[in-house]
Parts: structure tokens; sequence; C-alpha cells
């Protein structure tokens, strides 16, 4: 899905492929939230049933003056919250309330960012936040409060070249993040009652050499996931073995025809 619909911030979406892209079902109205880092706004559509995007709003996300290179945005699990990373020093993450009937946002307060956080997803209790820095090579855990606000960090960990991905499995055992310049897959246990990471055993996946994996979804059956490699245009099939927090390599497929010879830079995969 990609938005055409003639909004202001419409070049937003080419940032989109790693920026925000996000949308929260409630009371049958189903929204999309786009974050468009140039002018470090959100905009807001509703998809309609036959799959027109019409525009309800665009909010400003209070923060530094000068834009970040993208604006990576996460929903809560109960679909009551929305939050935008701001990729410019102060780093940080502002949090919206979302109001169920029209969708449209409502600035509840900012939080701190270990980092420029090229990506940011809450675990399945809505408690904490996960980010990942592309540039910073690291991940970080924070706190989110009952109040919505995300808190300092707690646990920052470094990762190999690239972080690009972070999310929680559907069991919310397990993390997993990617490390584009690595070429693997993290998978940390996670605690969701204190918000702690550990290395699983085994601690990661990898990709061929050179692919660049950056993003990563797991199937809605929890059993196959998706990794999307950047430097090489491909997505491998994963399995997953929610159990044990294992990723196995089940098919890699091209996502350009044979013989092309242009550019090629896939994003986030959405099953």
């Amino acid at each position: 899905m990609r938005a055409r619909a003639g909004l202001k911030a419409i070049f937003g979406v080419a940032i989109l492929l790693e920026a925000g892209f996000l949308m929260s079902s409630v009371q049958a109205a189903t929204f999309v939230y786009v974050g468009n880092s140039d002018s470090q706004e959100v905009s807001v559509l509703e998809l309609k049933p036959n799959g027109d995007l019409m525009p309800v709003e665009t909010t400003a996300v209070p923060g530094p003056a000068k834009p970040g290179g993208s604006l990576p945005l996460a929903v809560s699990p109960d679909k009551k919250r929305l939050f935008a990373g701001l990729r410019n020093e102060p780093f940080s993450v502002v949090t919206f309330a979302i109001d169920a009937k029209t969708g449209k946002l409502k600035a509840i307060g900012p939080g701190s960012l270990a980092d420029s956080m090229a990506y940011i997803a809450t675990d399945r209790t809505g408690k904490f936040l996960f980010s990942a820095s592309y540039g910073g090579n690291k991940i970080a855990v924070n706190p989110i409060g009952a109040d919505g606000v995300v808190q300092a960090a707690q646990q920052i960990m470094p990762t190999q070249p690239n972080a690009h991905c972070i999310l929680p499995d559907p069991s919310n055992r397990y993390v997993l993040h990617t490390s584009l310049g690595g070429d693997l897959v993290y998978s940390e246990k996670f605690d969701a009652k204190t918000g702690k990471l550990t290395p699983n055993d085994p601690p990661l996946w990898r990709a061929k050499t050179g692919y660049g994996p950056r993003a990563l979804q797991i199937h809605t059956n929890g059993r196959v996931a998706y990794c999307v490699n950047e430097l090489k245009p491909t997505v491998n099939v994963l399995g997953w073995d929610g159990e044990r927090g294992v990723l196995t390599t089940l098919q890699d497929v091209s996502l350009v025809p044979e013989g092309y010879s242009g550019n090629a830079a896939p994003s986030d995969p959405r099953p």
C-alpha cells in the first residue's frame, strides 16, 4: 500500500522505506500513519474498504528544528498510542494519543532515545520500546511510563554494523534484530517483566555474505519469518521455532527479474 492521495507531504512516502508505515484498526475503521521526515510530520489517512486512502490530518512532531533522515513509527499493542522517533540531536521519541473514532493524534510528551534510531517497536505488553541504531551499531530497551511517555534507556547492547530492524516474536519471549553490515539476524531472550534482553542459544542466524539483512517480519501463523535483504535484493523465507527462538533458512527468493541491473533497495516486508 502506498499513499497517492495528493498530500502536501507526499514526498515523505519515498522515505517511508525506512520510516513509518503503520496501521491501527479501531471500531471498524483502519487508519494509516505515514512518517514524513523532511517536514517532520505524521500524515494520518483512513483506509476505506475499497482500498482508497483518504487524508484525515497531518500532525507536526515537536522536536529539533532540523529533521532527521527518517521518522520511524510504532503503534502500541492496544492501538491507543503512536510513537514517533526523531533522529537528530537531542535524540527523542514523541508519544501521541490516538483518537479511536477519528484516528487523529494528540501529543502526550517526548522521551529520550539512546541514539539516532532507524527502527522502533514496542513489546507485546506495550510496556517497553525497542530501538535499533543504524549508525550507532546498537539496540536499546526503554521502559514506557503509565502515561505513555518513553523513559530513559535501561539497556543498550552493541551489535555488528548497521542495526536496522528490531521486533518481538509473537510470544514476547524473544526479540529479533538485524545487522545489515554484519549479514546476520540476532535472537535475544526477552524477560517481559524486567525488560531485559539476553543472547539466545544459538544467538544468531547468518545470511549469505554481502546480502545485507535490513528488515524482518514474522508471519501471523507464528511459524515463518521473512527477511528482506537490501544489498542483494532478495527475501529469505525463514522457519521460526518459537519454542527455541531459532531461525532456519527455507527459501532464498530474488525480488528483481533475472538480468535486471538497475538500482534496487528493498525495505520493510508486510505479510
